[in-house]
């Protein structure tokens, strides 16, 4: 529908070197169409040079207008964005093989199939064909979206997915779509001198997985390393949770992943959200203090909706202010089993809550500790901790580093 006007529209290529793009209004409506005459090269668009061209169009940047891709000789991928209107196209210059789209290097001659969501997660992915002329092998190519709806970034192509095989010899067509209803997408092909193809999608269609808006609760002045029991995560396919994308950044505090600040739509394996730090600024604190927004994968697709992740960070500087006079002490340092802490210099009693973190923040165990007047003495089996370099924080004073054999 080039027009918005709610009934479909013709465009078509035609001609040989300098191909042109050929286009029919629809005058009619969604159940009695009537196209009117030719209109050549229209919307602005420029001739393509090529021996030959194929064309789709689809809403490649999902702001509400179709924009072109053309498959041509030799090799190219071209784009066309629309930067008009829904209702008036108009068409920007050419640019070839854009989106990480990469060119068969075999090929002579490349067919846009069809723009089509084929794994199910909210953007367009690219079938298209190469064709080295007759008699020739036909070759199809898969291409991934694995970017989002409004930037499109493609995988390198599959080459003959899905244990679809063309016919050699003659040219060939691919059109994809749920010939048989079931929820996935099938296959035909086209072949030039007669004749059609259809290949069944016999596997299962992905359901897209989704989570829950969250949150945590951390310290003033420390840092928080995020788990993946973080995220809540639910796949009606009973798929595992592959990894994170952080669709939204912090406006106060850092979110950093290994070492480096996370950028807009970063995608985190599942595996490694122990490296997602979000760090508070210097004595800052407060209730929903920050947030993020990020998007779950099963390892197909990502969520259709973005979820909210909301930082608390709590007050500690009065704790210090209740105790100017407690101090901490940890012992043996290195140790392999039992660590004792020493915590002197109370004048009444107080429950502390106890936390052991990794290096980079990350909360490994968690207790809370009841300390009396004066002096009090308590040890922590640690026998289950892998040897290595670690903190002991008891809440508001400063964190004791020690070592694990």
């Amino acid at each position: 529908d080039m027009d918005n006007d709610g009934d479909l529209d013709m465009l078509a290529m035609g001609g040989y070197y300098f191909s042109t793009v050929v286009y029919y209004e629809n005058i009619g409506d969604a159940e009695n169409p009537g196209f009117g005459s030719q209109q050549v090269n229209p919307f602005n668009i420029p001739a393509v040079n090529g021996l030959l061209g194929f064309l789709n169009a689809a809403d490649m940047d999902d702001d509400g207008d179709n924009d072109l891709l053309i498959g041509n000789y030799p090799n190219d991928l071209t784009y066309m964005q629309n930067i008009g209107t829904p209702e008036s196209p108009n068409f920007s210059t050419a640019i070839n093989n854009p989106f990480g789209l990469t060119n068969p290097s075999l090929a002579s001659l490349v067919r846009i199939g069809d723009l089509v969501d084929f794994d199910n997660d909210g953007d367009f992915d690219i079938f298209y064909q190469t064709y080295g002329f007759y008699p020739s092998e036909n070759l199809l190519y898969y291409a991934q979206n694995t970017g989002t709806p409004q930037a499109p970034l493609f995988s390198p192509p599959m080459v003959n997915p899905f244990g679809v095989i063309l016919p050699s010899g003659e040219s060939v067509q691919v059109a994809v779509g749920d010939l048989d209803n079931d929820g996935d997408n099938d296959i035909l092909a086209g072949i030039y001198y007669g004749g059609i193809i259809y290949y069944e999608n016999l596997g299962s269609p992905n359901s897209l997985p989704t989570s829950a808006n969250a949150q945590i609760t951390m310290d003033e002045d420390t840092q928080y390393a995020f788990q993946e029991s973080d995220f809540p995560f639910n796949d009606p396919d009973g798929d595992q949770l592959d990894a994170i994308r952080i669709s939204g950044l912090p406006m106060v505090g850092s979110l950093t992943y290994n070492g480096s600040a996370v950028t807009q739509d970063q995608e985190i394996p599942a595996g490694d959200v122990g490296n997602l730090v979000f760090t508070p600024n210097p004595d800052d604190f407060g209730t929903a203090y920050d947030s993020f927004d990020f998007e779950v994968s099963d390892g197909m697709a990502f969520s259709a909706s973005s979820y909210t992740m909301t930082i608390n960070v709590t007050d500690i500087t009065s704790v210090s202010d209740l105790f100017p006079e407690a101090r901490l002490t940890v012992a043996p340092n290195p140790v392999r089993d039992l660590l004792t802490l020493e915590l002197n210099g109370m004048d009444r009693p107080h429950e502390f809550q106890l936390r052991i973190l990794a290096p980079n923040g990350q909360q490994l165990l968690q207790d809370s500790f009841q300390a009396v007047s004066g002096q009090t003495t308590r040890s922590f089996d640690l026998s289950q901790l892998p040897a290595g370099n670690y903190l002991l924080q008891l809440e508001g004073l400063p964190a004791q580093p020690f070592i694990k054999l």
